[in-house]
């Protein structure tokens, strides 16, 4: 799930940490309305939010194949790697953040 955040007008949210990590819209976060012409603007969110979403959709579609998920899981390193687990399972290693 990617989180974009749309700059409408100026307010505080470079003061936030969480969102001004994130790559806001328009073009590095500068207000729509300090556009000279807000459709330009408004045209920059709107290309940015379709490859986001592009992006959203292919890695929807990604599968992993299962003799490689088999082969990971049956790595004796990662076994050995955690005292607490019997088994290392691919979910315990792999998180996706996409930002």
């Amino acid at each position: 799930m990617a989180v974009v955040p749309v700059i409408v007008s100026r307010c505080g949210w470079l003061d936030d940490k969480d969102i001004s990590k994130l790559l806001a819209l328009p073009t590095d976060g500068k207000p729509v309305a300090e556009f000279p012409d807000s459709n330009i603007a408004w045209n920059t969110v709107y290309e940015s939010l379709k490859s986001t979403i592009k992006m959203e959709i292919k890695i929807k579609q990604l599968k992993l194949v299962t003799g490689f998920s088999s082969f990971l899981q049956s790595m004796d390193l990662l076994t050995k790697a955690h005292s607490q687990k019997e088994n290392v399972f691919l979910n315990d290693i792999f998180v996706v953040n996409i930002q």
